[in-house]
């Protein structure tokens, strides 16, 4: 299910590419995916598992409509033998990624630290943004929450959430570090599920 990105020519390409977004928003049309989604809070990749078989997809199907429809900013990568294969985002609300298609999956992920348990997600751990993220001159990196899916034949889906501070919420926040906030938020909604 790739994304057409403009670069690329040929009336071939650009069709797969309308075709593949028909055939999404057939299988998993908006409305029915919003009310679905509602039933979640905070993201978490079991979320994409319940939603791929309620709606009868793939899992990186339901990933990439997962990342263009959370409320939270995330982004779902999936990755084949450690290097990156593809990237699902809604580019106008996640940060900036540093990372590219085919290259090694940075060291510090937690792909490589969380225990391979196949077909059932890690716990949501805090990563080093500075590792996948890039940053404008002068502004500090958000908050970023990792969480990793092992699948069959060197496969893995991660789901990177960056905390993007409210003014509103900012109160006190400052003080706290990722984790604490974390958990705040995953005691306020029963633990993002």
């Amino acid at each position: 299910m790739r994304h057409w990105t403009g670069k690329e020519d040929g009336s071939a390409v650009r069709m797969e590419v309308e075709a593949n977004e028909f055939a999404r928003l057939i299988l998993m049309p908006p409305p029915p995916w919003r009310k679905e989604m509602a039933k979640f809070r905070d993201p978490d990749l079991s979320h994409i598992i319940t939603l791929a078989g309620l709606f009868d997809v793939s899992k990186e199907a339901a990933a990439r409509t997962y990342a263009q429809y959370h409320n939270e900013p995330v982004a779902l990568v999936v990755a084949n033998d450690g290097k990156i294969d593809r990237v699902y985002q809604d580019i106008g609300r996640f940060p900036r990624l540093g990372v590219r298609l085919g290259t090694p999956v940075p060291a510090g992920s937690l792909l490589f630290r969380a225990a391979k348990q196949l077909n059932h997600p890690s716990t949501i751990s805090e990563a080093r943004a500075e590792i996948c993220l890039e940053s404008d001159w002068g502004k500090p990196l958000p908050g970023l929450y990792e969480q990793v899916f092992f699948q069959q034949n060197g496969f893995a889906l991660i789901m990177l959430w960056a905390e993007l501070v409210d003014e509103e919420e900012s109160d006190g926040w400052e003080d706290k570090t990722s984790k604490q906030r974390l958990q705040e938020r995953q005691s306020k909604w029963g633990h993002g599920r």
